[in-house]
């Protein structure tokens, strides 16, 4: 007799060796589909920073570098998606669209917002690091990138430091300076 709780689909895994993980791999794929977990793997977003010239009363930003999480198999459009931002947990007025190529830009075509946009923005912001979290907003997928905005003084001071491993121009002459009879510190 065949347990009434289990699914024709169910009652075949457990007739065939390995069957049962294999169509268990398929519901869990399937789930991550609808919930946007796929999606959120392959996603990313790098960090922006905003110059305030208190002298000149403006802002200057680096470009926002999105990119929505796409999954071959899933074969899913996401083009013209829109993706809302926050930043330390309040909606901005910005907004930005999924691109055929899974790239977001505002809506524009462009990585940088308006100069309107930014004086906006720069209301949300407090010195230092903040929390950004775009939004992605569509009808199979709903799923946040998370990043950080630097909002710096143009009279700020910092250092830079290359540390992804990297073999920069400045590192050649690092390693071959006492060769040529002089310290080279970079």
């Amino acid at each position: 007799m065949s347990d009434s709780n289990s699914t024709p689909s169910k009652r075949l895994a457990n007739k065939i060796p390995g069957m049962a993980g294999a169509m268990q791999a398929v519901q869990d794929k399937f789930r991550a589909t609808q919930d946007g977990g796929i999606l959120r793997r392959h996603s990313g977003a790098a960090d922006v920073i905003v110059i305030h010239h208190r002298d000149e009363g403006r802002y200057v930003t680096s470009d926002f570098h999105v990119h929505a999480g796409r999954d071959a198999k899933l074969g899913q459009s996401m083009g013209g998606v829109t993706v809302e931002v926050f930043v330390n947990e309040k909606k901005t007025p910005l907004s930005m669209l999924v691109q055929d190529d899974y790239r977001c830009a505002f809506e524009d075509g462009t990585l940088r917002p308006s100069s309107a946009h930014v004086a906006a923005l720069s209301t949300f912001l407090v010195p230092g690091r903040n929390v950004v979290r775009y939004q992605l907003n569509g009808d199979r997928a709903l799923f946040d990138i998370n990043a950080c905005i630097f909002l710096w003084q143009s009279t700020d001071k910092l250092v830079v430091c290359d540390i992804d491993g990297t073999v920069t121009r400045s590192d050649l002459l690092g390693y071959s300076a006492h060769l040529l009879g002089y310290e080279y510190t970079h």
